[in-house]
């Protein structure tokens, strides 16, 4: 699935904590993957050594986003 509009999505979205990121979005994909595990994986850089966890804190659904059907 791809959001249409990036910007309005994350001004949109409830955050469980207060900080600051400013993401750089070259494939606006959803997914539940955690930021840290991404940039473990190679699928985003982080240009600060913070940028990890703060992205994991502010990105974290509650509840875990889930999806009942399968491809």
């Amino acid at each position: 699935m791809r959001l249409p509009d990036v910007p309005k999505s994350l001004t949109a979205r409830r955050y469980l904590s207060d900080g600051e990121l400013v993401p750089d979005v070259r494939d606006p994909l959803l997914g539940g993957t955690a930021p840290s595990t991404l940039i473990r994986a190679g699928h985003v850089r982080a240009h600060h050594a913070q940028a990890a966890a703060t992205a994991d804190l502010l990105f974290r659904a509650a509840p875990p986003q889930h999806c009942l059907h399968r491809s």
